[in-house]
């Protein structure tokens, strides 16, 4: 019976990472469905459904996500009030939906740069939060690093946020297992945030 035993042990079990096949599936099906979606809201939704079938998981991830949607910001200035209605705001990741990036993607940046200009006006200098922002028609994703022009401080304007490209990803010509790591990569990570009285 030993030897048998010490032959098992050498020979080694190996579980079959069922989560990948998984991956595949909710990936094949998010893309066809995503396609068909005709409005922002239609695709936001969708997409929230990938996250909690790859995301899931994770604890308190889908309800993180869920507080940030549709997330009102706004900040009075000397001469004007900036506002805007985020699509969703996740940890320092600020996304915005679009029904066709191709088409309306300029759009999306001008909505980011606003976004990004309420934040950081209510932050104030030196407590800036550094965020990344993420326009999206559910398959194309690009993906920009907010700064600043030199000389904007305290009223921050949309005009002084400059975005810098940092990629363009279509999920339709990546596999599943990429997709997985991709949105991962830019969901799951973890940057210390300043304090709010909102959360």
């Amino acid at each position: 019976m030993k030897g048998k035993r010490s032959k098992l042990r050498e020979k080694g079990t190996r579980m079959p990472d069922t989560r990948q096949a998984e991956w595949g599936k909710a990936v094949s099906a998010y893309l066809k469905s995503v396609q068909a979606q005709q409005s922002e809201s239609a695709k936001s939704q969708r997409f929230l459904l990938l996250l909690k079938e790859l995301f899931g998981v994770q604890p308190d991830f889908i309800e993180d996500y869920v507080a940030g949607i549709e997330r009102y910001v706004k900040v009075k200035q000397k001469d004007r009030i900036l506002r805007g209605r985020i699509d969703n705001l996740f940890g320092n990741l600020v996304i915005e939906f679009e029904r066709d990036l191709s088409k309306t993607r300029r759009d999306a940046e001008e909505q980011l740069k606003r976004y990004i200009a309420v934040l950081w006006s209510q932050e104030g200098p030196g407590r800036r939060v550094p965020y990344l922002c993420m326009a999206t028609d559910g398959t194309r994703f690009a993906v920009y690093t907010p700064t600043l022009q030199e000389g904007s401080e305290l009223d921050i304007s949309p005009e002084d946020v400059r975005l810098e490209p940092l990629e363009v990803v279509d999920l339709s010509s990546l596999t599943p297992q990429e997709v997985y790591f991709w949105l991962d990569r830019y969901l799951l990570r973890r940057e210390v945030l300043s304090p709010k009285t909102e959360n």
